[in-house]
């Protein structure tokens, strides 16, 4: 009656194992895939704010690129603009190379 006991006691764990085990891997299954769809819905909303963050940066632009063109001298000298006292134009020399990033 001993060694049955025994048997009986260790059949018990190992199911009792393995429906822990079961039952873990669900949940993770389950967090895992609402975390997924949780994040492909923060990243297309991430995609249209930023579409529209866009839009209204162009728009802005505009507006600035409008109203910059109706500043004049007196204008802009009491708004601190100065007239530089000296321009000179630098040529580099033949031996210069120029470099570009240009990300593709």
């Amino acid at each position: 009656m001993n060694k049955s006991h025994t048997y009986l006691s260790v059949h018990r764990m190992i199911i009792f194992a393995l429906v822990a085990i079961s039952l873990v891997s669900i949940f993770a299954y389950v967090s895992l895939t609402v975390a997924v769809i949780f994040a492909t819905a923060g990243r297309s909303n991430a995609i249209t704010r930023s579409a529209t963050l866009t839009s209204h940066i162009g728009e802005l632009e505009g507006k600035y690129l409008y109203l910059g063109n109706q500043v004049t001298a007196d204008q802009a000298g009491m708004r601190g603009f100065v007239a530089p006292k000296k321009v000179s134009v630098v040529k580099p020399s033949k031996d210069t190379v120029a470099f570009s990033i240009d990300a593709q």
